[in-house]
């Protein structure tokens, strides 16, 4: 199993977007290039909304790659919009490094938000909401080699139909890293509320004890989005980057990108040994 560095906002996001299939206007006689905005968005439980990355695309024969920090030349200023839930707005702000926060919104589970946000005669737009936590019925250790592939958990759990599943293990120790697992599809028209997710390398070996786990809920679309990057690759940093072709974004409109909600229900393996 690889393990990814958990990025939020990765500035592989918009660069690696540089060969976008769609074509309006042609620069310089190259390449075709339609300029769109580059919005990633996740809506976690509980927590402010301060980390709201909205860029643009680049035209497919740009040469500067930016690894550490934000290229200039991606970074939308003065982006105007708004995500709503059923009873208000919360108008987005720029805090800097093409970056915005929600004035105000902390969201809630099972509520459905709307994304809007327009930028130089661009509108995208999208809809998420916020998944439920799922249930820990039971769990099983299956043991492996510590050293190389590690002790796995089966998590049994009652979840909510129509969302998707993931599993995240991480240390907590100096050198952390972290592991997903491959995601699980709880179906809405599936005949049981209850699903087996697999948490992989559970092992802390630097603190010789199991690593911190959570169950992550994300809404059917996430599972679309993470087949299709994983055409033609993995990515090595993080979740939310771009690996594969013909990636399957849930910004619709003038823009590509993510808007998700999540929940993350977060344990100790050790608690769940003994029930």
């Amino acid at each position: 199993m690889k393990k990814f560095k958990f990025i939020y906002i990765s500035v592989l996001f918009a660069v690696c977007l540089l060969f976008i299939q769609s074509c309006e206007n042609v620069i310089d006689g190259q390449l075709p290039y339609e300029e769109k905005l580059v919005i990633k968005c996740i809506l976690e439980e509980g927590k402010p909304v301060d980390n709201i990355f909205i860029a643009k695309t680049l035209p497919p024969m740009y040469k500067e790659n930016y690894y550490s920090e934000t290229s200039p030349d991606i970074i939308v200023e003065n982006a105007v919009g708004y995500i709503s839930d059923s009873e208000k707005s919360y108008q987005l702000v720029y805090v800097g490094n093409s970056i915005y926060k929600a004035v105000d919104l902390v969201p809630k589970e099972g509520v459905a938000y709307h994304l809007n946000v327009t930028w130089n005669g661009h509108t995208a737009t999208s809809q998420t909401y916020v998944p439920k936590n799922p249930e820990i019925l039971s769990l099983e250790i299956k043991k492996g080699d510590k050293e190389f592939y590690g002790d796995i958990a089966l998590i049994k759990i009652k979840g909510i139909r129509n969302t998707s599943y993931i599993t995240l293990t991480y240390s907590s120790g100096q050198f952390a890293y972290y592991n997903y697992s491959i995601p699980i599809f709880l179906g809405a028209n599936s005949s049981s509320d209850t699903v087996i997710v697999i948490a992989n390398q559970i092992n802390d070996v630097e603190l010789d004890r199991y690593m911190v786990t959570e169950i992550v809920s994300f809404p059917p679309e996430f599972l679309d989005f993470y087949n299709s990057k994983n055409i033609g690759g993995n990515g090595p940093d993080g979740l939310f980057t771009t690996s594969g072709i013909n990636v399957k974004w849930n910004i619709k409109g003038d823009g590509i990108g993510l808007f998700l909600g999540q929940n993350k229900l977060s344990f100790k393996i050790e608690d769940y040994l003994n029930k």
